[in-house]
């Protein structure tokens, strides 16, 4: 679903999938918000579990692994 994007082209609201140390592929899902910033679920107890995170963090960055979805213009 969704139309195929490059990872260097995402805009806010595009969907982008990470691949996690177990090798499971789009095991994570977020939502790009822009400037690098992304909402997801992160599993922090003191937020209910969804927050705001950079994609400047080295251990997000290494997990993206490029599946990215435009789902509306």
């Amino acid at each position: 679903m969704g139309k195929p994007v490059s990872f260097n082209q995402m805009k806010r609201g595009d969907l982008f999938f990470f691949t996690n140390a177990k090798g499971q592929v789009n095991s994570h899902v977020a939502i790009y918000l822009g400037d690098h910033l992304f909402l997801h679920d992160h599993g922090q107890s003191d937020t209910g579990g969804v927050g705001i995170t950079s994609l400047n963090a080295p251990s997000w960055r290494k997990e993206s692994n490029g599946t990215v979805r435009r789902i509306v213009n």
